[in-house]
């Protein structure tokens, strides 16, 4: 919203006026949080942890990176071009700054899409917007599909796919359940088990940083030792974890012990 208020006010006769209306669904918003406290919560998670994001995360894939800069490039030579007089390009180009800080396949995909638009837009032809419908759709059923895929066949993760293993599973895990309400796990499988355990998924689950403000991962795991200090906690880990987990994980691994493996899961306790 913030880029695509650029364009906005450079191509507006009356910029006050549309400076004002863009700005309208920005202060209700912030009306609500400031009345129920939690206005720089939102300032943070929307803002200063962008600078989280990337740092900590490291999504950058080379290749995306090249293929991103060359379109940019690209657009703003069009942009200058037209003299600045074609909108869509600038709109577009306000656009591909949703794919930063994180430069991997999703985001580069979502950012390119109206790229894409333009692209066969300039062709003008039905066979490649036909193309174009493909792609996308072959996109999201192959997210679909690649998710699916490894909940029923991944190796680690086979019990999701034969009841029996689930079963026993859940009946092992009930020993560590029982006796802690507090269950925490890492990684996105692990959140079938506290389901089907019927355990609440909390906010010490999917910690990873840039999705809870500028530093928000360090200040979590702080609460999370605070909390562990004087209760039983045990925490449930996937052996094969995303990097973004990858924060969250290396704490659990330094500061409580293993006493447990099942199924692909590594189960910890203080």
């Amino acid at each position: 919203g913030v880029f695509l208020l650029i364009p906005c006010l450079f191509y507006s006769k009356d910029k006050i006026r549309s400076l004002l209306i863009f700005l309208i669904p920005f202060l209700v918003i912030s009306v609500i949080f400031v009345w129920y406290g939690a206005f720089y919560e939102f300032i943070d998670y929307c803002f200063f942890s962008l600078f989280d994001f990337n740092n900590k995360n490291k999504l950058f894939v080379p290749i995306i990176c090249v293929l991103s800069l060359f379109y940019l490039v690209l657009l703003i030579l069009c942009l200058i071009k037209s003299n600045f007089k074609n909108k869509e390009i600038f709109y577009i180009l306000m656009f591909q700054f949703m794919l930063y800080p994180i430069v991997d396949f999703y985001h580069f995909f979502v950012s390119f899409l109206p790229v894409m638009y333009l692209f066969v837009k300039k062709i003008n032809n039905c066979y490649y917007f036909i193309i174009m419908f493909i792609t996308i759709m072959s996109f999201n059923i192959g997210v679909f599909y690649d998710s699916m895929n490894a909940i029923h066949f991944g190796k680690d993760i086979v019990f999701l796919r034969n009841s029996g293993q689930l079963s026993e599973l859940a009946d092992r895990m009930d020993n560590y359940v029982e006796d802690t309400k507090y269950l925490f796990s890492t990684g996105y499988y692990s959140y079938f088990i506290k389901l089907y355990l019927d355990v609440p998924i909390g906010k010490y689950d999917f910690l990873i940083p840039g999705n809870m403000g500028y530093n928000g991962s360090d200040k979590k795991l702080k609460e999370l030792t605070n909390l562990c200090k004087n209760r039983k906690c045990v925490f449930m880990t996937e052996e094969n974890n995303y990097l973004q987990f990858r924060e969250f994980h290396n704490y659990i691994v330094s500061n409580y012990s293993k006493i447990d493996s099942l199924y692909g899961f590594d189960i910890y306790s203080n």
